[in-house]
């Protein structure tokens, strides 16, 4: 799906990505909804990141792969604390000012980081529950693609989990790459 759909630019961001091109391959996959528009029309790419490795792994490739189609990029952050699950939290105060403030520095250094990769980029802060805040910002930003890490959790983590860039996916109307954490040799760890 990945080298048929989009050819060229993945075979680029194959040879420029520091592991090897079948483990890049394997790594990525690439899901749509709606017939595929040719790649060289991909022209605003958002991706979304929660500071994890499997984000940065996001943010690298959204980067390579925009600077061979000459797109813009838009970092965005969905900052969200869980709601209280039970009576006992009701005394304690959250600090989601804090949170947020901390989100909001996280993403402007990863912003400065990525610009030295690759001038062509912005940032989108948001407060919300993450899958439905990512949604929201492809419309916002009018993103044609969206490029998601993924911690390729599996079994009872995913089951009490949930994976945000399986919701996304599901509900996307723009093409989705999702990026795993995890290497082709570790992914059945």
């Amino acid at each position: 799906c990945v080298s048929r759909n989009l050819g060229g630019p993945i075979n680029a961001l194959s040879r420029s990505s520091p592991r090897d091109s079948m483990g890049l391959r394997m790594a990525c996959s690439l899901r749509c909804r709606s017939p595929m528009k040719p790649p060289s029309s991909f022209k605003r790419i958002l991706v979304a990141t929660d500071f994890s490795e499997a984000s940065r792994g996001a943010v690298d490739t959204a980067l390579t792969l925009a600077s061979s189609l000459d797109a813009r990029v838009t970092l965005m952050h969905a900052a969200w604390m869980p709601p209280r699950v039970n009576s006992y939290a009701e005394g304690l105060a959250w600090p989601i000012d804090a949170f947020d403030e901390v989100s909001r520095k996280e993403l402007r250094k990863l912003l400065e980081v990525s610009k030295v990769q690759y001038p062509n980029v912005d940032e989108y802060f948001v407060v919300g529950e993450p899958s439905a805040a990512i949604l929201d910002a492809v419309t916002d930003a009018g993103a044609d693609l969206l490029v998601l890490g993924t911690h390729a959790r599996e079994g009872l983590a995913r089951a009490f989990i949930g994976s945000v860039a399986e919701k996304v996916l599901r509900q996307a109307r723009v093409p989705v790459l999702i990026v795993s954490s995890k290497t082709p040799e570790h992914a059945k760890e």
